[in-house]
């Protein structure tokens, strides 16, 4: 599901002004007017504009391709409730155009529901949308003490923490943003990946 209730967007300097103009700052002029929308003219050109934004990142992307990372990287929230088949309220969730454009880049959307697992060897770093909470899960061996440091951007260390076998809870004061993971165990990167939490 996209937003279609009450969204403000561009006006065409074409369209004559039916009431609905929220923003008009030279009425003397066409130019510059911003009105509210409501349905599926809203939302449509919504869900096309994070299409466009995919096939940016990844002009080759086939029709089955964009459905299935737009289905994977949905978010569902206290509104949506869990869902385990689409349904014709919220289809498989709220759309998240972050989330999909930043799977094409290799990074996992902490918080987002299948928000993917990118492998190193036999071990996938995951995230589930219960919240902002990071799993190793081991195809092979379980792996001995895992650790995992996240790294800002500017390469600073921000946090060096073993995982625990339930998921490591991310803290609350670690800010929203892209962050570098390198898991470790006994002395062998399991994982090396980009994230994003919010």
């Amino acid at each position: 599901s996209a937003p279609g209730d009450m969204v403000v967007g561009a006006m065409s300097r074409l369209a004559p002004d039916i009431g609905q103009t929220v923003i008009w700052p030279d009425t003397a002029s066409t130019n510059g007017r911003y009105t509210r929308g409501t349905g599926t003219s809203v939302s449509s050109p919504i869900v096309a504009g994070a299409i466009a934004l995919m096939f940016q990142a990844q002009p080759t992307l086939t029709v089955d391709a964009i459905r299935t990372i737009l289905d994977s990287t949905t978010i569902k929230d206290q509104y949506t409730g869990q869902i385990a088949q689409a349904n014709n309220t919220w289809g498989w969730g709220k759309l998240n155009a972050y989330g999909a454009v930043a799977n094409l880049f290799g990074i996992i959307p902490v918080g987002t529901e299948k928000s993917g697992g990118y492998s190193l060897g036999d071990v996938v770093l995951q995230s589930t949308d219960q919240g902002r909470i990071l799993f190793l899960n081991a195809r092979g061996v379980k792996p001995k003490n895992p650790r995992i440091d996240l790294y800002s951007c500017e390469g600073r260390r921000v946090l060096s923490v073993n995982i625990p076998d339930n998921g490591l809870h991310l803290p609350q004061n670690l800010g929203k943003g892209v962050y570098f993971a390198l898991a470790q165990s006994q002395g062998r990167v399991l994982v090396n990946r980009k994230i994003a939490v919010w």
